[in-house]
């Protein structure tokens, strides 16, 4: 389950399935909406999986990003010249209809 969230039409279920077949992986996701006026806020949430970036170390004012305490990687290669790529993902729990109560990195 990716999202169980209420909206002004009713509640959104968005579900997604992984099928591996000749060893090639494929993800599907499906959204499905319960038509009616909800308001369980409490359990609604949301995996969110933003879009992936990258980050060039290309000087040492880059590399203080190497500082932070998030960030684990092998201090003894260094970062400067290096390319670092992120995906960052969320869970997130709702409040109401417009607001979160929570936002979780994954």
């Amino acid at each position: 389950m990716n999202a169980v969230f209420n909206q002004a039409s009713g509640k959104m279920v968005e579900a997604c399935g992984a099928i591996l077949r000749d060893w090639r992986h494929k993800e599907h996701t499906s959204q499905f909406l319960y038509w009616g006026a909800y308001r369980d806020h409490k359990n609604a949430f949301q995996r969110k999986i933003e879009t992936p970036m990258q980050v060039h170390m290309a000087s040492s004012r880059d590399v203080v990003l190497g500082s932070k305490g998030w960030l684990h990687h092998d201090p003894d290669t260094g970062l400067l010249g290096k390319t670092l790529r992120f995906s960052p993902s969320s869970f997130i729990q709702f409040k109401d209809e417009k607001s979160f109560s929570s936002v979780e990195p994954l």
